[in-house]
């Protein structure tokens, strides 16, 4: 199920720039923006200052020939890439069990739930502080109710089931959305991280 890491699925995003001028790899700048975004950065200045500060981890699996992009820079690069990039992106990890999206609707609201999965853990120095530590998450909750202004939350968590996927995460996460005990989702392989930002739970 899980034959590339992400880094590679990263690399197979075609980059369409042109000219001698490019300076950072592409797949360097999709993996900061995605780590980025997965410890809560919302911005392309968070995504710089993410980058900046976990440089030197980085370097274990990045090239970063230049160092870190600027935020003007992720900004372009981010612009430039089309929503058919992205989406054939989201098919490979969807492909590889990585990624799962579900949609409801109901009651005058729209409830869209991404989750995201990395059973690819090597790079990761504290993985030996959790014993049968498989892989670690992201589910993206995003709410919209008519005359409201659209909610998004992120739940991160860990897990020790093996061979999963990031469909039957949600489907554990969804049938325990009303209890929220722990030890239920601990059971399944799970630990709930669940409202806790990961920029302060690495702190």
């Amino acid at each position: 199920m899980h034959g590339k890491s992400i880094i590679e699925l990263l690399s197979d995003v075609p980059d369409y720039r042109k000219g001698n001028a490019i300076r950072h790899h592409l797949e360097d700048i999709l993996a900061i923006g995605l780590f980025s975004m997965i410890c809560n950065g919302n911005t392309f200045s968070d995504m710089e200052l993410f980058g900046e500060t976990h440089e030197e981890m980085l370097k274990n699996f990045l090239e970063l020939p230049y160092g870190i992009p600027s935020h003007d820079t992720l900004e372009d690069v981010s612009l430039y890439l089309d929503q058919e990039i992205c989406t054939k992106s989201k098919i490979k990890l969807r492909e590889n069990g990585w990624y799962e999206r579900t949609i409801e609707q109901g009651h005058g609201r729209i409830e869209t739930r991404e989750c995201y999965i990395c059973p690819d853990i090597d790079w990761l120095d504290s993985r030996k502080n959790w014993s049968g530590l498989n892989g670690i998450g992201v589910i993206v909750s995003k709410r919209e109710e008519t005359g409201k202004e659209p909610k998004t939350v992120r739940h991160y968590f860990l897990y020790s089931m093996e061979k999963t996927c990031a469909a039957e995460v949600l489907r554990i996460k969804r049938s325990h959305w009303a209890i929220r005990l722990p030890r239920e989702l601990i059971a399944n392989g799970v630990n709930d991280l669940f409202s806790v930002p990961l920029r302060q739970k690495c702190s």
